[in-house]
């Protein structure tokens, strides 16, 4: 007769700590089955509560995100607007899209953790609320809210990064021959520590001669004021 599952799973960690041997990890907790309603109730969560938690949204965990591909398409098929008749499945819909895509997503899920545990007003959005954390020039949020402002954009600023590096390479290449000519000639340009050390040495020369021209006028003196008086005769 075999023993029970639980004492031999307990004879089988003792056995591995008698012979030193750790025992295995235990295999991560499955995510608990997320129940929903019919699509009309789902529409009806989804659209009643302003500011909902996407993790409320899709009903999973935040330490535990295993089920969330597979609630996203459970909850999806259910009030997506070609399958649901409510009139506020679009609405509902495009709330189950944007959670899921922020909890998807490891740096919108890092910023939406940070925005659900951060003081703040209770009617802020979590779209007021990024759109605070970074300050997006007027100028650039009316482009981007045009269809295919942003590829515009593009095919913008890439023509002008090319007419920039090329206006740079001719600049570069009008300098060569100056830099050429100048290292034939002979000129070398002198670093800040070979010009303060060409400095030094012309003021300590400066110095010495100064110095040298001192002594030398004391000697003079000196000289003159010991030479002997004639005797009169």
């Amino acid at each position: 007769m075999s023993p029970p599952p639980a004492e031999a799973s307990n004879a089988a960690a003792a056995s591995n700590a008698e012979r030193g041997e750790a025992a295995p990890a235990a295999a991560a907790p499955a995510a608990p089955t997320a129940v929903f309603g019919t699509a009309e109730e789902e529409v009806v969560r989804l659209t009643r509560v302003d500011n909902m938690s996407y993790y409320a949204v899709l009903k999973v965990e935040p330490d535990n995100l295993s089920a969330l591909k597979r609630n996203y398409f459970k909850l999806s098929r259910l009030v997506h607007p070609d399958k649901c008749s409510h009139p506020e499945s679009g609405k509902a819909m495009a709330v189950v899209s944007t959670a899921y895509d922020v909890l998807s997503t490891p740096m919108k899920k890092k910023l939406y953790d940070a925005y659900a545990t951060q003081e703040k007003p209770e009617d802020m959005s979590y779209a007021q609320w990024e759109a605070q954390q970074v300050e997006i020039p007027m100028w650039l949020q009316r482009v981007l809210k045009v269809p295919c402002g942003g590829c515009f954009l593009l095919m913008f600023l890439v023509p002008v990064l090319i007419i920039v590096l090329i206006l740079f390479g001719v600049v570069w290449l009008l300098c060569l021959p100056f830099r050429l000519l100048l290292r034939c000639c002979g000129a070398k340009t002198l670093t800040d520590e070979e010009m303060a050390v060409k400095m030094a040495e012309a003021r300590a020369r400066q110095e010495a001669e100064e110095a040298a021209a001192a002594r030398s006028s004391t000697a003079g003196t000196t000289s003159a004021g010991a030479a002997p008086t004639a005797m009169p005769t």
